[in-house]
């Protein structure tokens, strides 16, 4: 894969600037994955649709989504949420597709709490 696309990908993925050394880091990993596997993902994004399994997702679920998201338009995140009988959404004002990335704090904190809810309804539906 060419070093320029795969930074020119990561850079859309963010609508903020993020330290430059985390990017290098990130185009340098993404150099790892073959030819044939960056392919396949992208081929997925487009034959792949999911739509009529998500209301079988049981599991309470965290959707984390970036108002300035250049691949996940606030639509589909209506459909997740939707679909999915016990999702929460959180939206990120002035962020792109990688939350974690540009909020890496509030990202890792809203993860954090999330998990600590279920395990706090996980304690009182124990018999």
């Amino acid at each position: 894969i060419d070093p320029g696309f795969v930074r020119g990908f990561q850079e859309s993925t963010v609508a903020n600037s993020i330290p430059p050394a985390y990017l290098d880091t990130f185009v340098r990993e993404s150099l790892k994955m073959p030819a044939y596997v960056w392919r396949a993902v992208f081929a997925g994004f487009l034959e792949d649709d999911f739509a009529a399994e998500l209301p079988r997702v049981t599991a309470q679920t965290l959707i984390l989504w970036g108002d300035r998201d250049s691949f996940c338009p606030r639509a589909d995140q209506s459909v997740l949420v939707n679909a999915i009988p016990r999702s929460q959404l959180i939206a990120y004002q002035g962020v792109g597709h990688a939350v974690h990335w540009e909020k890496p704090q509030r990202f890792a904190a809203d993860v954090a709490a999330f998990s600590s809810s279920l395990r706090m309804e996980e304690r009182r539906n124990r018999p």
